[in-house]
This record gives structure tokens, sequence and C-alpha cells, in this order.
């Protein structure tokens, strides 16, 4: 009779337990469907805290355009530094790790965050032009629109016998699929380049002398 009454007192505890379990997994359920709640909730205020945090709505915009401009520019950038990497930033890290509302810009050549201002003038105006054709492709790409033929005007003023040489180098690579046409004013570039055309005013007239 012992051994029956506390196998019986026993059933009732499983009874219990399982009572309680049943419950514990009902009330799981709401949890987990409320959870997933949350989880939308939380990742549309995620989306509209973007337009109110410091980087602000533009920035938030910009960000697919400048995902792709720093895409292209890499593969210009490669032509100048084998081991390079340039990107462009919607915002600005502050020294207090604050963020402003202020494109900002990084240069890393094998490894090494690299000033831009520490660039010697070929080299600054070879990332410069490396920069613009990124532009030009994300005008074609993101606005239909197409640049071709593009005019440099001087692009070779204020540089040195080196920076020249590197900059026509990058044109180079360039011109294979796009029609480049540079604006000189000095006779001694002429020899830089396989065709030339020159233009002379005179009296208020421009003429094309030879080609």
């Amino acid at each position: 009779n012992r051994e029956i009454k506390a196998l019986s007192e026993q059933l009732q505890k499983n009874d219990l337990v399982k009572t309680n379990m049943r419950d514990i997994i009902s009330k799981t359920s709401v949890l987990n469907d409320r959870f997933k709640e949350v989880i939308s909730e939380t990742e549309i205020l995620e989306t509209v805290g973007l337009f109110f945090d410091p980087t602000g709505a533009p920035a938030y915009i910009m960000d697919g355009i400048v995902d792709a401009f720093n895409d292209s520019v890499s593969d210009y950038i490669n032509y100048i530094w084998p081991n390079a990497s340039y990107s462009l930033q919607t915002f600005k890290e502050n020294k207090d790790k604050t963020l402003s509302t202020k494109f900002s810009e990084s240069l890393m050549i094998n490894g090494k965050d690299i000033s831009i201002g520490s660039l010697s003038g070929g080299e600054l105006r070879a990332l410069s032009l490396a920069i613009d054709f990124a532009m030009i492709d994300i005008l074609n790409d993101k606005f239909s629109m197409s640049l071709n033929p593009i005019i440099l005007d001087e692009p070779f003023n204020g540089l040195d016998i080196d920076g020249k040489e590197m900059v026509i180098e990058l044109l180079e690579k360039l011109a294979t699929d796009k029609e480049i046409w540079i604006v000189d004013h000095s006779s001694e570039s002429k020899s830089m380049f396989n065709r030339t055309v020159r233009i002379e005013k005179r009296n208020g007239i421009s003429r094309i002398l030879d080609s």
C-alpha cells in the first residue's frame, strides 16, 4: 500500500510537471512571436533613426552612391599604386568619437594610412583624375549620363617631368575605353602624344594649323 501510495504521489507530481511544461511552452511561443515583432520594430526604428543621427539624411541617401563610387575608384587607384586603396565616407569621426555630416577620404598604400596632403604634385593630380573618372562611371551607371569624349584642361599645369609622366601613364590606361582630349598650352607636351591638333588664335579668330 505504501509503494502504491508513493507511486500515486509521483504520478501526481509528474502530471503537475507536464502541466507546467505545457504552460512554459505556450508562454515561450508567445514570447517568440513578440520577439519577432520587436526585431521588426527595431529595424524600422534603426532605419528612421539614420535620418536623425549625426550623419544626417543626406549621408543616408548617398550611402549607395558612395559605395558604388568606392568600388569604381579602386580600379583606377590600382593604375597608380598597385597596393593601394582609396575610399570616400559620408561622415567624419571627430576626436571625441562623435560623427559629423562631412565627407572624408582615406588613402592606404602598402597597408599604411597616407595623408592626401603629403602626395607629390603628380601623385595628387593622378589621384584627382582617378576620382574624376570614377565619378564619370557613377554618372553613367546611376544616372545614364554618358560623358565621352572627355576634355581635360591643362592637366599637367604645375607638374615636374616625373609628375607629367605619371599622369600620362594613367591617361594612356584610361584611354583604352574612353576618348580623351587634352588642352595644353605648352609646346613641350606635344612630344608626349601620338596625335596632336594645334589651334592658333589671331585677331580673335581661332584656326587649326596642323594635326
